[in-house]
This record gives C-alpha cells, sequence and structure tokens, in this order.
C-alpha cells in the first residue's frame, strides 16, 4: 500500500530505522 509506505517514510527516515528492517538489511548484505 502506496500511502503505508509513506506513512512509514513519515514516521521512520532513512537515519532512523526499525531495528528489524536495518539488522535485515545487514544480513542480506553480509550474506
Amino acid at each position: 500500500d502506496e500511502l503505508e509506505e509513506e506513512f512509514k517514510k513519515e514516521k521512520y527516515p532513512s537515519t532512523r530505522r526499525p531495528i528489524k528492517e536495518t539488522a535485515w538489511r545487514l544480513t542480506q548484505f553480509l550474506d
């Protein structure tokens, strides 16, 4: 849902991502 994505971007800017998402990205990057 685009509105939900925009809401997430608004609530969690790229510099303040949710820990789970950051951890997931790190695991993907390292893997």
